[in-house]
């Protein structure tokens, strides 16, 4: 007949063996990070010139793999303009640009630049007001 101590001490490494099991199979199961991608503005503090404005954006991909971007340009929710970049992993893309404002239609205009990409959206915005 076995001691205490022995059922004791093959009741815990079976229990080890059994969790050492299941967390490898958790691992290599589990669902991996799918990553992220940064879309940032770099001069928000630049005054808007008179009936435009002009701004510099950023995108960081952070995917952990090549991903395609087509990033659009509103005003006051209306397109003016589309592009599309293509970024390596942990690449960056900057640019500046010029948005023209209609002043015929409001004096505040939502400035937005927004990206789509591996069946995701995001975007930025800010608030532009003609300048005299």
């Amino acid at each position: 007949m076995e001691t205490e101590d022995n059922i004791i001490f093959k009741s815990v490494t079976i229990a080890c063996i059994v969790g050492i099991i299941v967390i490898t199979f958790l691992v290599l199961t589990g669902t991996k990070d799918n990553g992220f991608t940064e879309l940032y503005f770099l001069d928000y503090e630049k005054a808007p010139a008179k009936n435009a404005a002009t701004f510099k954006y950023g995108i960081t991909n952070h995917e952990g793999k090549e991903t395609e971007y087509n990033v659009r340009f509103l005003i006051n929710n209306s397109i003016l303009r589309n592009r599309k970049t293509t970024l390596k992993d942990n690449e960056t893309f900057t640019e500046e640009y010029t948005l023209p404002l209609d002043t015929n239609h409001s004096v505040t205009h939502k400035v937005i630049v927004d990206i789509q990409y591996l069946n995701k959206t995001q975007g930025i915005h800010f608030y532009a007001m003609e300048v005299s």
